[in-house]
């Protein structure tokens, strides 16, 4: 049978990661990173690019 993880663990984990992504982090703007802040609701989709439409019909123009 599958031991279960402990909450401790889970915690360590998660503290570990927390570290680690702060120390990335503060490397990347030590080295001239710089962090852009993207506003609430602003996406990097284009809508207003279309796909181009193909019009499939079982009617084929007859030469």
């Amino acid at each position: 049978m599958a031991k279960k993880k402990s909450g401790l663990d889970n915690n360590n984990t998660t503290t570990a990661n927390s570290q680690s992504i702060q120390k990335q982090t503060e490397e990347y703007l030590e080295n001239g990173g710089q962090i852009n802040v993207i506003k609430t609701g602003v996406t990097g989709l284009n809508y207003l690019k279309t796909s181009k439409h193909i019009k499939i019909s079982s009617n084929r123009e007859k030469a």
